[in-house]
């Protein structure tokens, strides 16, 4: 157990109701009082929201409103310059109670940790940061365009300066750590994946193996693609590489799962096609139970994302036996291996229609390399991810 004095920073907004409880949303809630398993003096300074609509929140019921250090929510430029001192005042204060801090590098419109940066020179605490997404890099794909530039030269010289500055530096993929440092520090470097997946969701072995040995598409595969539908994701990639085969039909069938800016391109593309693959589009579910008993009913999960991001959904299909085709994008090659996943070349649609008729010539792959996925995941849950978490920090920090 860390006893000392433990401040989290996030741009993650709680909202608070009028009998003064405390709500926020139901992943949100699940890792906070994860931290609790392991930190007895936990304090988060965020975002605080006033409203009486909390009906798809969840009551935070383990955090009192005296552990909480308020921040103002930004909602546009205008509000990121009102509230800049303030929130800067609320940082200082968490800061100054605090042992051990603990933020992150995202959070529109800039990340808390350039708020402790300077802090860092004449405060005394511990310092760790958690790099788990790069949605400010600046993308091959996109326009580079004079704000894409600032978002991302800036966040790369000041999240390098905090970095050097932190006694303890979580990534969640090596190419996050050599992104910023070309020499990895020996001490305070851990890489732990994201991973949200619970025990009780991971898919029976027995349930597993009866799915293989009753699939009534032994001579097909299924495919799931539930994403976020944005460019990054590969979307166009992938409708370009559906538009590229010519098969006979029912032998692919593949599901497109989500919402986003590019969901009605998405709808509009599967109500006109007229080829070979066996294609619909649907509303993605609500993360949880349901997602997982969908997911374990396809062959493969589809990751052909062209950012550096790591997917997360690829732990939860490993968790219910389900192989991954995906692009050899950094964050998917950090936690598949040649057993568990095909890899295609990334942005390639040609290339990702050669592994998807070669998963379709090999209709065995899938139960073996399913049941090989399975295998990665054991003791990779959302409490273990914590673990692993508690033991380097512990240790890194001497705490």
């Amino acid at each position: 157990m860390i006893d000392k004095t433990y401040m989290l920073f996030s741009r993650i907004p709680l909202t608070i109701n009028e009998k003064g409880e405390i709500f926020g949303g139901k992943l949100w809630v699940k890792d906070l009082r994860l931290h609790l398993d392991y930190i007895s003096n936990f304090n988060i300074c965020c975002p605080i929201v006033s409203s009486n609509k909390v009906d798809d929140l969840e009551l935070v019921d383990f955090l009192k409103i005296d552990r909480i250090y308020k921040l103002e929510l930004d909602r546009g430029l205008r509000s990121v310059l009102s509230n800049f001192f303030p929130n800067f005042l609320s940082v200082f204060k968490a800061v100054r109670v605090a042992c051990i801090v603990h933020s992150g590098g995202a959070g529109w419109v800039f990340p808390l940790s350039f708020y402790i940066l300077p802090l860092k020179l004449f405060l005394k605490f511990k310092w760790v940061i958690v790099i788990e997404s790069s949605f400010w890099m600046l993308g091959s794909w996109e326009k580079k365009t004079a704000r894409r530039l600032v978002e991302h030269y800036s966040h790369k010289i000041l999240l390098g300066l905090c970095l050097r500055l932190a006694d303890a530096r979580i990534f969640t993929q090596t190419y996050y750590r050599d992104y910023f440092f070309k020499k990895s520090p020996k001490d305070g470097v851990m890489i732990n994946p994201a991973c949200w997946v619970d025990d009780d969701l991971t898919i029976p072995l027995s349930v597993l193996e009866n799915k293989h040995n009753t699939n009534t598409y032994a001579n097909a595969i299924k495919i799931i693609f539930p994403s976020r539908m944005v460019e990054s994701k590969g979307v166009f990639n992938l409708l370009d590489a559906v538009s590229m085969i010519d098969i006979e039909k029912n032998k692919i069938h593949l599901t497109i799962m989500g919402d986003g800016p590019l969901s009605r391109h998405c709808s509009d593309f599967v109500d006109s096609y007229a080829g070979g693959i066996d294609l619909d589009f649907r509303h993605p579910v609500d993360y949880g139970r349901e997602f997982y008993d969908l997911i374990r009913e396809y062959d493969y999960l589809l990751v052909p994302i062209i950012s550096d991001e790591q997917p997360r959904v690829i732990f939860d299909a490993f968790s219910q036996g389900v192989p991954v085709i995906g692009s050899d994008a950094s964050g998917v090659l950090d936690v598949v291996d040649e057993n568990n996943s095909l890899i295609f070349r990334k942005n390639d649609p040609r290339d990702l229609v050669r592994v998807l008729l070669f998963a379709l010539e090999n209709p065995k792959l899938k139960s073996v390399m399913g049941l090989a996925a399975l295998e990665s995941v054991k003791n990779k849950t959302h409490a273990g991810m914590h673990r692993d978490r508690e033991y380097f920090i512990k240790r890194t920090l001497n705490v």
